[in-house]
C-alpha cells in the first residue's frame, strides 16, 4: 500500500491482519479492531495484509484535509498526529486500538444505511467525522496496542513453533493451528516471530523451503518438479518463480552451479 501524506483508518469486526511500514515496527491485530496509519510525504510503500471474513470500513484522508478539519485545535491532538499534520513525521506510523461499542455502532450504521443520493452522502460524511474523532480519542487511550518486548511465554512459544515448522514446512499448519499448538494467540505468535526472529511466520516458512530446495537441487536424481513437491509447491512453475525471487536465478541454473561446485 502506498498513499503518501495520508491518514488511513481501518475498522473491522472480523478477520485479522498485519501492517508492516517500511523501516518501522510491524503491527499485527485481531478484529474487532481499528487501525490508524499515518504516511508522511515521501513514505515508502507499507505492506498490509488482511485475512478472514469481515465487515469493515476504510477511510483515507489527505493531510491537508485533516489540517482543515482540526484547524485551530491541532495542539489538542495526540503528539504523533500533531507531528503528522506539521509535516514533521519522518516514518510511517501505525496504531491499533480496540473497537469499542461506539465504533462498532458506527460500523453497523454505515453498512445498514439505506439512504441514497445526497442524503446518503451527507450521512456518510457525518459518520466519517464521528469515526475520525473517536479514533483520535482512542489514540490517547491507555488501551492503544503497542508492540511490547516479547514475554518469556511468547519466546518459548516462538521457539516451539520454529521447531515444529522445521519439520513441517512443506505442509505447515495454519496460523491458528500453529498458535494453538504452541499455546499462543495468533497475534502473539505473529508479533513474537517479528520480535524474536526478525521475520514473519510466512517469510520464515518460505526461507525454510528455499534452503531445503537449495540442498535438494544438488541431487542429480531428483527432477525440478519432484523438488517442488518436496518443499511444498503444487506446481513447478510456482516453485520456479519463488526460487527466481529468492536467489535471482532459475532452479536449473542453481542445480548446474551446485553440481559443478560438488564435482
Amino acid at each position: 500500500m502506498s498513499s503518501p501524506d495520508t491518514a488511513h483508518i481501518y475498522l473491522a469486526n472480523g478477520g485479522d491482519g498485519e501492517y508492516v511500514p517500511a523501516g518501522g515496527e510491524p503491527l499485527s491485530f485481531e478484529a474487532p479492531a481499528a487501525l490508524i496509519m499515518l504516511e508522511p510525504a515521501g513514505a515508502a510503500a507499507a505492506e498490509v495484509c488482511f485475512a478472514g471474513d469481515t465487515q469493515y470500513i476504510y477511510i483515507a484522508i489527505q493531510r491537508d484535509a485533516l489540517q482543515a478539519i482540526f484547524a485551530g485545535c491541532a495542539h489538542e491532538l495526540p503528539l504523533v498526529l500533531q507531528s503528522f499534520l506539521k509535516g514533521d513525521l519522518r516514518h510511517t506510523v501505525g496504531r491499533a486500538v480496540r473497537l469499542d461499542g461506539s465504533l462498532l455502532r458506527c460500523l453497523g450504521e454505515v453498512h445498514d444505511c439505506a439512504a441514497t443520493g445526497g442524503r446518503r452522502r451527507l450521512f456518510l460524511q457525518a459518520k466519517v467525522s464521528e469515526i475520525v474523532c473517536r479514533m483520535v480519542d482512542a489514540l490517547e487511550c491507555r488501551e492503544a496496542l503497542h508492540l511490547a518486548e516479547a514475554t518469556p511465554t511468547t519466546v518459548r512459544g516462538v521457539f516451539k513453533a520454529q521447531n515444529l515448522l522445521a519439520e513441517k514446512f512443506a505442509a505447515p499448519p495454519t496460523l491458528e493451528e500453529l498458535a494453538e499448538t504452541v499455546g499462543l494467540s495468533r497475534s502473539s505468535l505473529c508479533n513474537g516471530f517479528r520480535q524474536v526472529l526478525g521475520t514473519s511466520v510466512f517469510d520464515y516458512i518460505h526461507e525454510l523451503r528455499m534452503q531445503k530446495a537449495l540442498l535438494l537441487l544438488g541431487d542429480r536424481d531428483a527432477s525440478i518438479t519432484q523438488i517442488a513437491y518436496a518443499v511444498g509447491y503444487n506446481r513447478a512453475s510456482s516453485f520456479s518463480v519463488a526460487v527466481q525471487r529468492r536467489f535471482g536465478t532459475t532452479p536449473s541454473e542453481l542445480r548446474r552451479k551446485a553440481i559443478a561446485s560438488a564435482g
